[in-house]
């Protein structure tokens, strides 16, 4: 029978000590509270090192005095079972699982990490709106599937939930990858808060990431669509917007909180909502133009609205009309969707214009980062074509 560790666990922003038992499928993760000092603790202590300090010593033996109960026994240690253990036969302090009231189910919890998510994530649309999309989709598949917290810590979990979003939600395997490590961060969650613990393969199922297509618009589709001379005074500002939006590749959760960046010098600086770096953009002269029309106060438009009226502009006058192919993966195998340009347009497809743009111009990568918000060079990578130059080494000589 293996004997119980002392392990480091992160929890939020904060990392404690904690008491680790494995063996065959039982585990148990028992929160000391105690929180790591990486100053006077060492991530690297053998057992003998655990051991000989007084308040480890205390902690492992409570654990094995469990664990020797349950063999002396012939019971199956469990996480709940041996808090309380802890808790009645010690002075050791355990958050044991809320009594009288009704037992929480598995949504009841998800709903509790889709709470900390949107403290966590502010006012940031896009993630936000993934993590909720999620919720919506995990309730359909709980529907037939009735989420248990045993369910969940069987692999099969993730391939159930996998072909469920292929076959019923129709997703590619993007998004597919980005569910499933959100899943995989609420079994976190749910260890972090004690309320079980989860199979160490689990966290290693993943689906392949591809390199998605990058849809935007070339400087003559931008100028089709400002300088249209036919909008009424309900549909130029929703134009405007967009194009602002091009000309400075604010994201929409910055465009939100416009009102809090400053102008100087025809430099536009602000926080970045989402990485919460400052970026500074050069305003060229139809940014200026557009800030001047509106006495620099850019209207507002909630994400979804200016994306509905987009493509009723787009379509009402015919815009963005030539024939486009969007190729995605989906469970390992390519799949065409094709209609007009205006079709894939959307409000985040202004940031990835203003990128590939820069990028084409041979903008260095450094250069853009700063008006971007980016903190790795890896993500904007994605928008650079890779090409190969064949005259590229003749630039090394000796």
């Amino acid at each position: 029978m293996k004997v119980p560790v002392i392990k480091l666990n992160k929890s939020g922003k904060y990392t404690y000590v904690c008491v680790y038992y494995k063996h065959r499928n039982n585990r148990i993760l028992v929160n000391t509270n105690i929180e790591y000092d990486p100053n006077t603790m060492d991530k690297g202590l053998t057992f003998e090192e655990q051991y000989g300090n007084p308040t480890y010593r205390r902690w492992l033996n409570t654990v094995s005095d469990y664990l020797t109960t349950c063999r002396l026994r012939g019971k199956e240690p469990n996480q709940k079972e041996c808090l309380e253990y802890i808790q009645h036969n010690s002075d050791l302090q355990v958050r044991l699982p809320e009594s009288g009231k009704p037992e929480k189910t598995v949504m009841n919890y998800f709903q509790d990490f889709i709470n900390e998510k949107e403290k966590e994530l502010g006012s940031h649309y896009n993630s936000q709106r993934v993590y909720n999309s999620l919720h919506t989709n995990l309730n359909e598949f709980d529907k037939t599937y009735k989420l248990t917290f045993e369910k969940l810590n069987n692999i099969n979990f993730f391939y159930e939930f996998r072909d469920f979003s292929y076959k019923k939600l129709g997703h590619i395997d993007n998004t597919v990858s980005k569910n499933i490590s959100i899943l995989k961060a609420f079994l976190r969650y749910l260890q972090d808060n004690e309320v079980t613990i989860f199979k160490s393969k689990l966290f290693k199922f993943s689906i392949p990431k591809h390199r998605s297509q990058v849809v935007t618009l070339t400087p003559d589709e931008i100028q089709e669509i400002y300088y249209c001379d036919k909008y009424d005074k309900f549909e130029r500002p929703v134009i405007d917007v967009f194009v602002f939006l091009i000309m400075t590749a604010m994201r929409y959760g910055d465009y939100e909180e416009i009102h809090n960046a400053s102008i100087e010098n025809n430099i536009l600086s602000k926080i970045n909502n989402k990485t919460k770096t400052e970026i500074s953009v050069p305003l060229n002269q139809t940014a200026l133009e557009i800030l001047e029309r509106y006495n620099n106060k850019l209207p507002q438009y909630a994400n979804a609205y200016l994306n509905r009226e987009l493509k009723s502009i787009f379509r009402k006058y015919d815009l963005l009309k030539s024939d486009y192919k969007k190729i995605s993966i989906k469970n390992g195998k390519p799949i065409k969707k094709e209609g007009k340009k205006r079709d894939f347009i959307t409000v985040h497809k202004s940031r990835s214009t203003f990128i590939t743009l820069l990028i084409n111009q041979n903008t260095p990568l450094s250069e853009i980062m700063p008006m971007t918000g980016h903190k790795l060079v890896s993500t904007l990578n994605t928008y650079a074509d890779k090409k190969l130059n064949p005259d590229v080494t003749d630039k090394i000589k000796i």
